[in-house]
């Protein structure tokens, strides 16, 4: 409990990806991953308060953030 607590502390979902986040983004990382991701949805399964995680998400409230420079925050003077 406490590695995910500091992983949701150290999120920064408005920032650009740090060196961490880019090598967990490799198709490898992604495979090495895939047996945990299963055994979580499997026991998410068995677990009727959390059905939800297995279920589709709703997507239409979600938003796409791309940065294209290096300042993507106007500056004011």
């Amino acid at each position: 409990m406490a590695d995910l607590r500091a992983a949701v502390d150290l999120a920064s979902y408005w920032g650009e990806p740090d060196a961490e986040d880019q090598g967990f983004a490799d198709a490898a990382a992604g495979e090495a991953l895939r047996p945990i991701a299963e055994a979580v949805t499997a026991a998410a399964t068995d677990m009727g308060a959390v059905h939800w995680w297995v279920e589709p998400a709703d997507r239409s409230p979600h938003r796409y953030t791309q940065f294209l420079d290096k300042d993507p925050m106007p500056s004011h003077n």
